[in-house]
């Protein structure tokens, strides 16, 4: 029995669609990752109602978003994580369509803190998951 060139094309069709809906399917994924710090000053005391100030980029290419929230009585400052749906496709090509929008192909932050008088504490820029060390104390 001789399967016809009509079913072939049937079941290349078929591959096909759902190979293309698989790829445009949005799966949630992590922006930015979650960061916790502690802002202490010169003399190693926590800055209470310090502010601290998150910037970031993302290869989503939405431009630099800003959070700002203030330390606690402890100089603790906690960013929560930022997530989105993203098609898978669009997730893939990420490293290739980074430099065609001009933006960071993963993640770019950058951290600020001030103290309650508005006096510069510390900063860190570019801080990516993987050489930020977001849970130190910071000063």
């Amino acid at each position: 029995m001789a399967i016809s060139s009509g079913a072939i094309w049937k079941s290349v069709l078929v591959v096909v669609a759902f190979g293309g809906l698989f790829l445009l399917y949005p799966r949630e994924v992590v922006l930015v990752p979650e960061i916790t710090i502690r802002v202490v000053d010169n003399k190693g005391q926590a800055v209470t109602d310090g502010e601290v100030c998150r910037r970031y980029n993302h290869y989503l290419g939405d431009g630099w978003k800003t959070t700002l929230i203030q330390t606690d009585s402890n100089g603790v400052a906690r960013f929560y994580t930022v997530k989105r749906r993203v098609p898978r496709l669009i997730q893939s090509l990420k490293g290739l369509l980074s430099p065609l929008g001009h933006y960071y192909p993963g993640l770019a932050v950058s951290l600020k803190a001030r103290d309650p008088k508005n006096h510069y504490v510390w900063q860190r820029v570019d801080a990516r998951s993987d050489d930020c060390c977001p849970n130190r104390d910071h000063y």
